[in-house]
C-alpha cells in the first residue's frame, strides 16, 4: 500500500517537473522561418510506414510551437507522441482522445486552440490566447494536430508548406 501511495506521489511530481520545463522552454523557443526546410522533409523522407511515421512528425518540433500526433483508435483519435517547444512530451499516463470529424487527405481544418488545449491539459502553454490550431488528415489512421502562434499571412505560408510536404510522402 505503501508502494503504491509512493509510486502516486512520484507521478504527480514528474508531471509538474514537465510542465516547469515546458514553462522554461516557452521562454527560449526560436522557430524555424524557413519554409523550404520545412518543405525539404520531403526529400528525407519519401516512404513512410505506420512504425516510422513518428521520424516524420519529430522533424516538424522546429517549424510549430506545438504538436501531437493522433492516432485513430475506433471514433476517437490518441495522441500517441507530442512536442511542445522543441521538447518531447510524454504522453504514456495522460490517454488524451480527441473526437475529430473526418476530413479529406492532406486538407487543414483550423479549430479553436484554446477549447482543444484545455481538454489535452496542455491549456497553461496558451496564456496569451494567441495559438492556432490546425489538424491534417495524413492517413487513414493518422492525423497531425500542430499549434502556432504565427500571423496569419506567415501561417498560410507555413501552412502551405507543409501540406505540399505531406503530400509528397508517401504514408502506408
Amino acid at each position: 500500500m505503501i508502494k503504491k501511495w509512493n509510486d502516486k506521489i512520484e507521478k504527480a511530481f514528474d508531471v509538474n517537473t514537465q510542465d516547469l520545463s515546458l514553462l522554461e522552454s516557452q521562454q527560449t523557443f526560436q522557430l524555424n522561418f524557413e519554409n523550404h526546410s520545412l518543405e525539404n522533409l520531403s526529400y528525407i523522407h519519401s516512404r513512410i510506414s505506420a512504425q516510422n511515421i513518428t521520424n516524420v512528425f519529430s522533424q516538424l518540433a522546429s517549424f510549430f510551437e506545438m504538436g501531437f500526433l493522433l492516432e485513430k483508435q475506433k471514433r476517437n483519435f490518441a495522441a500517441v507522441q507530442g512536442f511542445a517547444f522543441g521538447q518531447t512530451l510524454k504522453l504514456d499516463e495522460k490517454n488524451i482522445f480527441l473526437n475529430l470529424p473526418t476530413t479529406p487527405l492532406y486538407n487543414v481544418v483550423k479549430t479553436s486552440a484554446p477549447s482543444i488545449l484545455k481538454k489535452m491539459n496542455y491549456d497553461f502553454l496558451n496564456r496569451s490566447q494567441k495559438m492556432n490550431a490546425f489538424v491534417i488528415t495524413i492517413s487513414a489512421q493518422h492525423s497531425l494536430l500542430v499549434f502556432s502562434q504565427l500571423a496569419e499571412p506567415w501561417m498560410k505560408l507555413r501552412l502551405e508548406s507543409l501540406q505540399k510536404t505531406l503530400m509528397k510522402i508517401s504514408f502506408e
